[in-house]
């Protein structure tokens, strides 16, 4: 298992990779205060090591989000393990741009599942790649955050969605408030 663990912005994070790509990022938390982790270290053996291009160019992409406000992320990555209807819901939900959320209903309902919504928040607990693929937009149709299964929970979710201006209630809803008719995308 090629694996390599690295800091950005706030956030420890994991990544593993295959011969064809990024196959798992993990959002193992938040950093400790003045800890930043090249992420040129093999974890195994403390040795420095060599990452494939797609890997520093992946490192690159998710410091530039967390730490510079990119408005995307792209590298390459490899679904090969991941299931057709997985793979559906992924997708899709890569077209939710950064502020914006949609509801677990929505999702399912624009991969032509209506009723499917429980298997979409299925498919959100098991997403190999949180960040490429932003489970953390997508919340209950009360616009509750619901569960997160990235290091820290709900309150990882919610700390993701204010990086990217959304708003909150004092009661941890999104705020209805601050979301543009479009922010919640149906």
């Amino acid at each position: 298992m090629n694996q390599i663990e690295f800091t950005a912005g706030d956030l420890r994070l994991s990544l593993e990779w295959s011969p064809i790509g990024v196959t798992s990022l993990k959002i193992l938390g938040f950093r400790s205060k003045g800890a930043r982790l090249t992420g040129k270290k093999d974890l195994e053996n403390g040795n420095v090591t060599k990452t494939p291009d797609f890997v520093d160019d992946a490192m690159r992409n998710l410091r530039a989000y967390l730490e510079e406000g990119a408005l995307e992320i792209d590298f390459q990555c490899d679904l090969e393990k991941v299931a057709p209807f997985s793979k559906a819901v992924l997708e899709t939900l890569r077209s939710v741009p950064r502020g914006k959320v949609i509801s677990y209903g929505v999702l399912a309902g624009i991969v032509g599942k209506p009723t499917a919504a429980r298997a979409v928040a299925s498919v959100m607990r098991r997403n190999p790649l949180p960040l490429i693929y932003p489970c953390h937009r997508v919340v209950a149709g009360d616009l509750s955050l619901c569960g997160f299964s990235g290091g820290g929970g709900v309150k990882m979710k919610k700390y993701l969605l204010t990086l990217e201006g959304v708003c909150f209630e004092a009661h941890g809803t999104i705020s209805s408030t601050c979301l543009d008719a479009g922010d919640l995308v149906r």
